[in-house]
């Protein structure tokens, strides 16, 4: 997919006006001993989970209560002409971000422009109804081929007139402020412009279609509105403060009047921005040979072609030194709200198009999204299939609070919809969602409203899929990001903060009729092995996405409970764990019980022997001192007998003192009756926060790794990777079917596999190796919903066991999640 990187990750650094890495710092409060670390129960402890408040989160949004000046923000939309950088200074006469008057509008005409769109967003963000898609259903067609195909050229015709912004707004910073700017944005926004269009001729390259042949300004406008007001609707609810509020309506209406003016003539608005890039090359080449002593940049000149090198080479050129960056505080807030939703605008629009790098059909597709519960305290993952096949998926706590905003705001959007009841077959496009509140610490499953719609006409899944676009992908990730910037330039003494939000689980699918169709030719074998995002276990029983229908029935109920026994037996595991003491070569286990147990006997024994010294010759033929040898001597074989049978070695100071030391997965089995599963999921969980290194044959999945350490001596299962924070995904490669993990272990942002992709050595785990595989036979415990049994039914069960590398793969098609039941090595 044609995609821009443009996440907002950087901070940036108000004093010297550069970029900074923004980490995300994990709160750790551990207690020592030497080189061991005991993980105790703490708020703050590694063990638990990414979800609990930390202190961002203050109130919760009611739409009652959000307070917007409409003349306050018409004030702030000239904010080019008088800046307020502090009480008592301003900055006035700065250059104009979306400038409109380049595209023959002239100020006035821009600011009624502008302020229609404010007058428009403010009704749409304060309504107690969600907005809906303008027009009639013959603009948009129907739920067919070519309603999809019409949906396409808007959203491509409207990717195109991003691009002329993202082009007009980087010129801006390249002249006037180079170290803000994002030259690798900009580059691929006039790379990506000059691919597509003619600027010389005022055309479009290979007569692409970017216009539909009837309504096309209606729809175009149609969906831009739509767009932009499902988009101010969700940002209001994410961040408190005015500050936040004002500044995105404000940049959504500039964007929304730039893409209506530049959409009436795209090749032209094209020719102008790159004419514009000519122009600033000039100036910039002047300032330069002004720095350099006469060494200026060649200028293109004619028919010949902009070089977005030339221009790079101008502003590297520049002693930045000797720049004035009194202003930059303009240009910093004006850039983040930009970029920021630059990059949430490009991302609903990749979702409503279909990829034209691969064979795709435009109206056989199935996206899903899920947000499900992992079982670790609160700790809940979103899992993502997008239109073009990419499966993805996040773990960081506040990009899963943005996409449970997001989908708030699309089921408002679904539930006011109605659904057209005897459809036929063809031509039908159905969304299905559930949505499950937890409540408390502890999760508690609270009420589930499934929900189910058909349509037929494209009016109908455009205005659902907009909002769904919000809730899928990259989308809560660069959402996340933007408000963590937005909150780090807002002022200190006041700075807005992340609205309260109701843990909940969530899931979302939306599919075509077509797809149906195709699903019903896959091989059994097929769905064994893989299955789509919204049928695999994570999602029908972590996010309760089997639940259809009536939320009291009996196979939903079964669901709920699936649930909550998993959260206890994760709960109870973790109870267990947190007593324990870790180094870096084994697991220390209080097991005061056992020893005293064991001694104990050994004494009475010992004592028994020295009481036979007592009997002396009264017991005829009986030799009291070869008893009492033999006593002891027992007694000396108990302890070692008892003191070997758990563990392999057991030093004699840790046993007086109750302290199994265990080396290796059996052990800890032995010693506490874990599940050794559930003890795998929680080492891969928390691999990075402990100091526990991995050896053994089967630590392939393991990061830390070394040649002396805590054996991994039981094999991972495919659902205990997933558990762990390891999800396979499978594809296809030139050599055959492979895997690639996606690893979302604690606190990541959104990464995926693309269906056209490759990994470098190194850089993560595959398995390539799927033809015969080994297998290994293995004590798993049954799944009969007996959790709470201390006597768990075991069965023992041969499973297929696939090697994991880190060597590079390139594939070229996602089949989707891998959930055969099998083993890693």
């Amino acid at each position: 997919m044609d995609t821009m990187d443009s996440s907002p990750n950087e901070a940036v650094d108000l004093e010297h006006g550069s970029k900074a890495l923004d980490f995300d710092e994990p709160d750790i409060r551990t207690l020592r001993r030497s080189k061991t670390i005991r993980l105790g129960p703490s708020a703050t402890s590694p063990w638990t989970g990414g979800q609990s408040e930390d202190g961002t989160h203050h109130v919760s949004f009611h739409l009652a209560d959000l307070e917007i000046d409409k003349e306050q923000l018409f004030s702030g939309l000239d904010c080019h002409r008088r800046f307020k950088v502090k009480e008592g200074y301003e900055m006035k006469d700065l250059p104009k971000f979306n400038d409109l008057t380049r595209y023959d509008v002239t100020e006035d005409q821009e600011m009624d422009l502008w302020k229609f769109e404010v007058d428009r967003l403010v009704t749409a963000v304060k309504s107690e109804t969600p907005p809906s898609l303008e027009g009639p259903p013959e603009w948009y067609g129907g739920a067919d081929s070519d309603g999809y195909n019409r949906l396409h050229v808007m959203a491509a015709s409207l990717k195109h007139a991003l691009s002329v912004c993202i082009h007009d707004n980087e010129l801006v910073l390249l002249e006037h402020q180079p170290p803000l700017a994002n030259k690798e944005m900009f580059v691929h926004s006039h790379r990506s412009l000059l691919r597509n269009f003619d600027p010389d001729e005022g055309i479009i390259r290979f007569d692409k279609k970017i216009k539909l042949a009837q309504h096309n300004d209606e729809a175009y406008h149609g969906l831009v509105n739509y767009l932009t007001a499902i988009l101010a609707r969700l940002l209001v609810r994410t961040i408190t403060g005015r500050f936040w509020v004002d500044n995105c309506l404000i940049t959504i209406a500039k964007f929304a009047a730039k893409l209506k003016v530049l959409g009436n003539d795209l090749p032209r608005a094209v020719a102008l921005t790159i004419e514009a890039h000519r122009d600033v090359q000039m100036r910039v080449g002047e300032l330069t040979r002004t720095q350099t002593g006469g060494m200026g940049v060649p200028e293109a000149t004619g028919k010949e072609k902009p070089s977005v090198e030339e221009g790079s080479s101008a502003w590297s050129a520049l002693d930045i030194g000797q720049l004035d960056m009194s202003g930059a505080r303009y240009f910093i807030v004006l850039d983040a709200f930009d970029r920021g939703i630059v990059s949430l605008l490009l991302n609903c629009l990749g979702e409503l198009r279909w990829d034209e790098e691969v064979e795709q059909t435009a109206e056989m597709f199935e996206t899903s999204t899920v947000i499900y519960g992992t079982g670790f305290r609160g700790m809940r993952m979103q899992l993502c299939q997008e239109r073009d096949g990419s499966i993805g998926v996040a773990a960081e706590r506040n990009v899963i609070h943005c996409a449970g905003v997001a989908f708030d705001v699309c089921r408002e959007v679904w539930t006011s919809q109605p659904s057209v009841e005897g459809l036929s077959t063809d031509g039908r496009t159905t969304l299905d969602w559930n949505w499950t509140g937890l409540v408390g610490s502890e999760e508690i499953l609270g009420a589930s409203s499934p929900g189910s719609r058909s349509w037929t006409d494209m009016r109908d899944v455009i205005t659902a899929l907009v909002p769904y676009t919000m809730f899928c992908g990259i989308f809560p990730t660069n959402l996340s990001q933007f408000a963590r910037q937005v909150i780090q330039i807002s002022d200190f003494t006041n700075s807005p903060n992340f609205y309260t939000q109701q843990s909940c689980l969530a899931a979302a699918r939306v599919r075509t009729s077509q797809y149906e169709g195709s699903l019903r030719k896959r091989a059994p074998s097929n769905m064994a092995q893989f299955q789509n995002v919204y049928d695999t276990p994570m999602a029908r029983e972590g996010a309760l996405s089997g639940m259809q229908g009536d939320p009291e029935s009996p196979a939903s109920l079964e669901l709920r409970q699936k649930y909550l026994a998993t959260g206890e037996k994760f709960r109870n595991a973790m109870d267990e764990v947190e007593r324990w003491v870790m180094d870096e070569r084994s697991i220390v286990i209080t097991s005061l019980w056992y020893s005293w147990i064991v001694l104990a006997a050994v004494g009475v024994l010992l004592c028994g022997g020295v009481a036979m010294i007592a009997v002396e010759d009264r017991i005829s033929g009986v030799d009291p001192s070869n008893l009492t040898v033999l006593v002891w001597t027992a007694a000396g074989f108990l302890v070692v007998y008892f003191k070997s049978m758990r563990v392999e070695n057991w030093p004699w100071r840790d046993f007086l003192r109750g302290r199994v030391v265990c080396r290796s997965v059996s052990e800890v089995q032995a010693v506490t009756k874990i599940d050794p599963q559930v003890l795998l999921a929680i080492l891969m969980r928390f691999e990075s926060r402990v100091l526990l290194g991995k050896c053994g044959p089967f630590r392939g999945i393991f990061d830390r790794k070394v040649e002396d350490g805590f054996a991994i001596d039981v094999p991972p299962t495919t659902m205990t990777a997933a558990a762990g924070g390891c999800i396979f995904v499978r594809v296809l490669s030139v050599l055959g079917p492979a895997l690639s993990c996606l690893e979302a272990r604690n606190r990541e942002l959104y990464r995926n596999v693309s269906p056209q992709g490759a990994t470098e050595s190194g850089t993560g785990y595959i398995c390539r190796d799927f033809i015969d595989p080994a297998h290994y036979q293995i004590a798993l415990v049954a799944d009969d919903g007996e959790e709470r049994d201390a006597a768990r039914r075991t069965v023992m069960e041969s499973l297929p066991l696939y090697p994991l590398c880190t060597n590079a793969l390139s594939w070229y098609r996602v089949q989707g999640v891998f959930v055969e039941k099998a083993m890693f090595l």
